[in-house]
């Protein structure tokens, strides 16, 4: 249960800003490919992101390199100057033409027992802003 609240609390940022997105610009998502180091452990944290989101999760072998690897990808397209090409058909070209992915699908006892946390996740939040306020 420890880990677990671990990886709960670390996906619960990205659910609420993805829930902002559902519900007040009408976003829809298929699919989302994760990457960073976490994914360096096949399944668990992928799993947990996928009950989070109620969204399936793809992650490929390179997710667990992170964003410096990402970053090193957008210099070669900057660098490339290529501006007849958009950045989505130079990954798809140049990048991820034969990628390893694994994709996972939520899980309804996982979704309902991250929207259960969800919820005394959000309940808690003023009581953090309470606590900064009262040291500052």
């Amino acid at each position: 249960n420890f880990i677990q609240a671990q990886l709960y609390a670390a996906f619960a940022p990205h659910k609420i800003g993805m829930d902002i997105l559902k519900k007040e610009e009408g976003i829809k998502t298929d699919v989302l490919i994760a990457q960073g180091g976490l994914f360096k452990t096949p399944v668990i944290g992928q799993q947990v992101l996928a009950n989070a989101l109620n969204t399936p999760i793809t992650v490929m072998s390179t997710a667990g390199e992170g964003g410096a690897w990402g970053m090193s990808v957008l210099a070669v397209y900057a660098k490339s100057g290529n501006g007849k090409q958009s950045l989505e058909d130079f990954l798809d070209q140049n990048v991820f033409t034969h990628p390893e992915s694994m994709t996972l699908s939520p899980e309804p006892e996982g979704v309902s027992g991250y929207e259960a946390f969800i919820k005394r996740y959000e309940a808690g939040l003023p009581v953090e802003s309470m606590a900064v306020k009262s040291i500052f």
